[in-house]
């Protein structure tokens, strides 16, 4: 026993004041210098975290984990570890940018107990056969696997046409789990909430509730929904990692927490109570976990995000996806320093994860009406300005971007925006004669876009007085594009300049692009305004920019005679530039982030706001000619 105080010649880490307020007194100084920022920051958590065993280039690894997961699955590819990816023919997800989150075809896992019944199921053939038949739903379109609804398989479907197939998908899954843990020298795990639905029928977790999926009670299949216990959370953990061990004494186990908050609680608490006590239960359970277990480590992405909050801006404007830039940046710069890894940042993508999550469907039961809206960026007079419009946006990860930014500057905006950018990209959706989107191969999102659509303007049923405005990118895609366009002709991008011309170019839009046309057409016809919004201008190469120049003209020459108005972003951020006495490759620096497709914040505040301008002046115009005749 020392009778000396534990803190005597402690060092500065342990202390708050000179890491942590000492970094916000710093940031606060300069909050915009997001470089400058970055480099405090790195500095603050520089030992933030004390690695329990070593992982080196080559090492196998499998990760599973809520959609935050993919951060640190990215950054240990990057690093030079090998991924195994099972089941890797087939598609893992319903939705493209989640399907490198997970090694295993099982969705995303929030609370442990989902992934202990899974390893549970492939590891005791008492436990498959008792529950091999469990939870499978009977729906309209054929059978949905109640243990992982949102998963697409090789077809394409989420449902299946058998019971019989429905397992046989299960089988393979168990097998692959089998081979995956019993290869891999690594498991990452990222866990994200308590809140569980738990199946009356069968007594096995859920991964959403039924009702959330189709916003009614699908047949017999009544579900209860709990919080776990801390016990039962320590339980499950252990349970996981001894099931590990017994398939593969040598594996190595990381645990890491989402800082991803809640989008909503089914309990009757504040979703920030309920949110803070989800968090720190499974955080002081994996405390427990790795004081017990060798070889099991925690990483502390969810402190370094969460902690880091108040003195920089470590979320992005929804205060929900942590900000790319600085947040997620900062955990994979932390990790990479921690074990002595060697990473490209720069090719290891940090993006908002957006839709990718599946928690984010419950957004939609969000009484859009009964919400306050808090902004210090209003647009100077927008409220009596934008009262008698009706806005609806449709688009990619670009548009949702938009959409969150006019609702800040625009406090009383009933805009809309329907998921699935990504298959509005690829062209892998129509619209029929009522106006109704349908995204190929995609139940769920089908039915929030047909809520969506039953309540704007676009329905005819509804009657509406206002402006109707539609701001979309539907066939603007100048990153998507140019990829399929040089996979066509056989040729790389950096090379492609022989076959990258109007011509072939012209004709290949035309080729793929025609569905696009036709919504485009379908749309002006319910709305006074359509409103085209080209990509900013962050292009990976010549070729990229001559395509997607070519592209704009082409739409302005189609664009003759329909009365489609275009947000030419490159025309209204050149004028920006003149006007701060700014070079225009300098604006578009400071407008970037490093994914090379997205703006920042500052580039999202801007447009939203020209934006604005353009539909104020648009509307003054109908107003005039309205008041004519």
């Amino acid at each position: 026993m020392n009778n000396s105080s534990p803190y005597w010649n402690a060092p500065n880490k342990q202390f708050w004041k000179p890491t942590i307020a000492a970094l916000a007194k710093e940031i606060n100084k300069d909050i915009n210098n997001a470089e400058l920022n970055q480099d405090l920051i790195d500095e603050a958590i520089k030992y933030i975290h004390k690695p329990e065993f070593n992982i080196s280039e080559g090492d196998k690894f499998i990760s599973a984990g809520s959609c935050f997961s993919e951060h640190v699955t990215n950054v240990l590819i990057s690093s030079g570890l090998k991924w195994i990816e099972t089941e890797s023919n087939m598609q893992q997800s319903c939705y493209k940018d989640c399907q490198d989150s997970n090694s295993f075809r099982i969705g995303n896992i929030y609370s442990p107990l989902t992934l202990l019944q899974w390893l549970e199921m492939a590891t005791n053939e008492n436990v498959w056969n008792q529950y091999r038949h469990a939870e499978i739903i009977k729906v309209e379109e054929g059978y949905l696997d109640g243990l992982r609804p949102r998963v697409i398989q090789k077809n394409g479907e989420i449902t299946y046409t058998s019971k019989d197939n429905l397992i046989r998908s299960r089988e393979l899954t168990k097998q692959e789990i089998n081979k995956g843990i019993t290869n891999a020298d690594l498991f990452v795990l990222t866990l994200g909430m308590t809140e569980v639905h738990i199946s009356s029928r069968s007594g096995l977790c859920v991964p959403i509730h039924y009702g959330t999926l189709k916003k009614e009670p699908i047949g017999d299949y009544p579900i209860n929904s709990r919080v776990l216990f801390y016990d039962e959370v320590v339980s499950a953990i252990q349970n996981i990692i001894d099931i590990c061990k017994s398939l593969n004494q040598n594996i190595k186990i990381l645990l890491t927490v989402s800082p991803v908050p809640m989008v909503a609680t089914h309990t009757s608490k504040h979703v920030l109570v309920a949110h803070w006590e989800s968090k720190s239960i499974i955080r002081a359970a994996i405390s427990y976990i790795c004081s017990k277990n060798a070889d099991t480590s925690y990483f502390p992405s969810f402190e370094i995000i969460n902690s880091l909050a108040t003195a920089s801006p470590m979320y992005s404007d929804n205060k929900r996806d942590p900000n790319p830039t600085l947040g997620v940046r900062a955990v994979k710069r932390s990790f990479v320093n921690s074990y002595s890894l060697k990473s490209n940042l720069n090719e290891s993508k940090s993006k908002s994860l957006g839709n990718t999550c599946d928690d984010i469907l419950l957004e939609s039961y969000l009484n859009k009406s009964s919400v306050n809206s808090y902004s210090s960026d209003v647009v100077e007079n927008s409220i009596g300005q934008f009262q008698d419009v009706e806005f609806l946006l449709l688009g990619d990860s670009l548009i949702s971007s938009l959409h969150s930014e006019l609702k800040k500057q625009v406090m009383h905006i009933n805009a809309k925006t329907p998921p699935s950018g990504w298959q509005l990209s690829l062209g892998d959706f129509s619209l029929d004669e009522t106006y109704i989107l349908r995204v190929d191969n995609n139940q769920l999102y089908n039915e929030i876009w047909q809520k969506i659509y039953a309540d704007s303007f676009l329905n005819r049923k509804v009657k509406c007085s206002k402006y109707r405005v539609v701001v979309t990118n539907i066939g603007i895609h100048p990153h998507t594009l140019p990829r399929l366009y040089f996979e066509q002709c056989n040729c790389e991008i950096v090379t492609g300049t022989t076959c990258a011309t109007h011509t072939n170019w012209n004709a290949f839009f035309w080729s793929v692009r025609r569905n696009h046309l036709k919504v485009l057409n379908a749309l002006k016809e319910q709305c006074d305004l359509l409103l085209l919004v080209h990509n900013p201008p962050f292009y990976q190469s010549p070729q990229e920019e001559f395509l997607a120049n070519a592209l704009y003209d082409f739409l302005a020459f189609i664009s003759l005679g329909k009365n489609w108005h275009q947000f030419e972003t490159i025309k209204y951020m050149n004028e920006y530039a003149k006007s701060i006495n700014t070079p225009l490759n300098e604006v578009i620096k400071g407008f970037k982030w490093e994914d090379n497709f997205h703006g920042n914040e500052k580039f999202n505040r801007w447009q939203a706001k020209e934006v604005l301008k353009v539909i104020q002046e648009s509307k003054k115009i109908y107003d005039e000619m309205t008041a004519a005749y």
